[in-house]
């Protein structure tokens, strides 16, 4: 049973990981916004000195889905798909409200090594789908905007955080 002083410290440890977690994914917004940025610089569309292409990463941050060219909508798109997919699968295999949990959680009464033995597969099968997704949205932005539309595809995967932390 734990004390007054235990239950406190177990909830700060929990705010803290909950925080530390939110200043992971901003920090990787903020990364790929500015990487977004230099992109657009060395790009076709920097070269031809469009200054509008080179603000879309921002109003892309600022305004979400806002951009000025379709294919650099597309891209956003496509982005914003691969981060729902990639959600959706992180909480199917991460749950336990679904089986995936639910199977290691009964194994970890049999012991530990039947545990690594069931876990290890569920842990590589869980990242095949996402991995499928992340290939599949470098694919088809590339084909739109070069490597500019995968830096702005990668602001879309980053852009629904601020979505899922309502939730928490």
């Amino acid at each position: 049973m734990w004390t007054s002083r235990e239950g406190r410290v177990c909830r700060l440890n929990i705010f803290g990981d909950i925080a530390g977690m939110g200043s992971d994914l901003f920090g990787s917004y903020a990364e790929s916004s500015c990487a977004a940025l230099i992109v657009a610089s060395i790009s076709s569309f920097g070269i031809n000195n469009d200054f509008t292409a080179m603000l879309c990463p921002l109003l892309i941050k600022h305004y979400f889905i806002l951009v000025l060219y379709e294919e650099l909508f597309l891209c956003v798109a496509v982005g914003l798909w691969a981060g729902l997919i990639i959600g959706f699968v992180t909480e199917y295999y991460t749950s336990n409200a679904y089986s995936p949990v639910q199977d290691v959680a009964d194994l970890c009464r049999t012991g530990a090594a039947t545990n690594v033995i069931l876990g290890l597969p569920i842990g590589y099968k869980s990242v095949i789908i996402t991995i499928f997704g992340i290939a599949v949205s470098i694919f088809v932005s590339f084909s739109f905007a070069a490597m500019y539309g995968i830096a702005v595809a990668a602001l879309g995967m980053l852009g629904i955080f601020a979505i899922v932390f309502w939730f928490f």
